[in-house]
């Protein structure tokens, strides 16, 4: 459950934190005093819009921070394969700091992305806006609801259903693509065998524009070769001082030296070795320039040779096998398109058979759909009645697609009749306002013990309801606190009267500026402020005695619950 809100320079609030309890938290307050600035501060902490226009005046920076406690084994580790850590205590913290240039979340202090921080939103709770009403006139969102019961066997469907029409809109596309007319058939097999000619005949061979290179630097090169070669043949035996020469003198020297003493005999052999290799390094270089000749002819056609393979580089690939592979590839594609009937034939075979199998799971899908749509409507008109539906008929009625797709062949409409005698007709048809804010809670208790979720957000799902209605109302959302934390923004005192916790949010001016308060009520306070929501601007000894019944009630009711 949610257990603490702490808000900084958001909007009016200049700072607040809130204790959250178990059970039904209420909020209160004048029209305008801020409530809708709480509930939007959590939707923007799990991941929702914002913006820096949302930063308090002349502040830097916006801090939301939510602490949840989560106490489900099961939910702790569906969290840690989310990446949040550290949840072996059951803490989860997120945090969300707004400054003008950027927003960055956090959550048990490692950053996340808004839409990472909405997956982690699933698991811990539910937000119902004031406009989340016109979502259950949607055909789509009927269908979500029930798919949202349907137990696991549904999803093992939907995940087969995604794979077949995968692989049948590919088979789709490679029919289309073989399905050309006459001329233009004509025309690709005569494009395709004009590039595979154009590289078979090039007779490439792996590696070899790698040689070609080396060959070409060389060649291209050739005079600049030679005439460092011939500087180094006069330097070693040819100049006037050449190292040939001067090695002999040295040896000379040192076997004159030796003969006095015989430790200079080691010396002397080092010398008449380095006379050895000067005498092979002067042959070798004259031995290269006696064999390589520079060929004008030669440099020409490796130039040419190299211009046609990187041509088809640019054309087919950037290496050799590359060009090998796409030339395999063309050849594949010329033989489909020369025998393209028969492989048409072949494939429309195959998607006939794909279309029976994706149309034999939808089959299965509506069968599930069905049966969880009359488990899910007989729960939906228990709780309806409860909310002073007495005569309520509610059900799902299916109808076929043209065609099965990844989400099966269905199209769905909730069917709804409150009075007696009337006939039932498409809920977008037939709520008013109150009685659509009624349904969604309706919808909202059985989707909430389905899918185990610990917190809900109301935010005025009194909306259009007042008298005994709002009674049945307030005793719903007493009934859903004992199993689920409850956080309700309300203006019914009848709702408000069911409090676990009660809060009320205010508006005032402070040095100047206006900021928004949020404070956590006695039951003294909560008396006085059921007064006002009763009593408006004239609280009378009456409308305080009202307020005090309604509250013993609520005791009385908790007590028989």
């Amino acid at each position: 459950m949610l257990t603490n809100l702490h808000v900084k320079n958001l909007a009016l609030i200049e700072e607040a934190e809130v204790e959250f309890g178990p059970g039904l938290n209420i909020l209160t307050g004048e029209t305008g005093a801020g409530k809708s600035i709480i509930l939007g501060s959590i939707q923007m902490a799990l991941g929702g819009k914002s913006g820096p226009e949302i930063i308090r005046k002349g502040a830097d920076y916006a801090l939301i921070e939510l602490v949840f406690s989560v106490e489900d084994p099961a939910k702790r580790k569906a969290l840690e394969d989310l990446g949040v850590d550290d949840v072996q205590d059951g803490e989860v913290i997120i945090a969300r700091k707004i400054s003008p240039g950027r927003s960055r979340i956090k959550v048990n202090g490692a950053a996340f992305t808004a839409a990472q921080v909405r997956e982690i939103k699933g698991l811990l709770i539910d937000i119902h806006g004031q406009h989340d009403n016109t979502a259950l006139l949607s055909p789509e969102e009927h269908l979500r609801l029930i798919d949202s019961f349907c137990p696991p066997q549904a999803d093992s469907i939907r995940l087969a259903l995604h794979d077949k029409c995968h692989e049948l809109h590919n088979l789709q596309k490679e029919i289309r693509a073989l399905s050309l007319d006459e001329s233009a058939r004509a025309r690709e097999i005569s494009f395709l065998q004009f590039e595979i000619d154009e590289i078979q005949n090039a007779n490439l061979k792996p590696g070899e524009d790698v040689s070609l290179e080396a060959d070409y630097r060389r060649m291209s090169n050739a005079s600049r070769i030679f005439d460092y070669l011939k500087e180094a043949e006069n330097l070693l035996a040819e100049a006037p001082e050449n190292l040939s020469d001067l090695s002999g003198q040295i040896i000379q020297a040192v076997t004159r030296a030796a003969a006095y003493d015989p430790d200079l005999e080691s010396a002397e052999k080092l010398l008449n070795d380095l006379d050895g290799i000067i005498s092979d390094a002067s042959r070798t270089l004259r031995d290269y320039m006696e064999t390589h000749e520079y060929d004008e002819q030669a440099l020409a056609d490796t130039e040419n040779r190299l211009n046609t393979i990187n041509a088809l580089k640019d054309k087919y690939g950037r290496s050799i096998p590359d060009i090998l592979a796409a030339c395999s590839q063309k050849e594949k594609k010329l033989q489909e398109l020369e025998n393209a009937a028969q492989i048409v034939e072949t494939k429309m075979a195959a998607s006939q058979k794909l279309q029976k199998e994706i149309t034999g799971l939808a089959e299965k899908l509506t069968q599930i759909r069905r049966k969880t749509a009359d488990e899910l409507c007989a729960k939906i008109r228990k709780s309806l009645k409860n909310l002073n539906f007495l005569d309520n008929r509610f059900t799902a009625a299916f109808s076929k697609l043209p065609q099965a797709g990844e989400n099966g062949q269905d199209a769905v409409n909730f069917m709804i009749a409150v009075n007696p005698g009337e006939e039932l007709h498409p809920l977008q048809k037939t709520a008013s306002g109150g009685e659509l804010s009624r349904i969604m809670l309706a919808v909202k208790t059985c989707m909430a013990e389905k899918d185990g979720t610990d917190t809900l957000i109301f935010d005025e799902i009194d909306a259009g309801i007042s008298g005994r209605t709002a009674q049945k109302v307030a005793e719903n959302l007493h009934l859903l606190a004992k199993s689920h934390q409850i956080i309700c923004i309300t203006h019914l005192a009848q709702i408000a009267a069911m409090s676990d916790e009660h809060y009320r949010i205010a508006k005032s001016v402070v040095n100047g500026r206006t900021v928004t308060t949020i404070e956590k009520l006695s039951e003294p306070e909560i008396i006085e402020e059921l007064s006002r929501i009763l009593g408006g601007t004239r609280i009378t000894g009456a409308v305080r005695e009202s307020a005090q019944e309604m509250r013993e009630m609520a005791r009385k009711t908790d007590s028989s619950s």
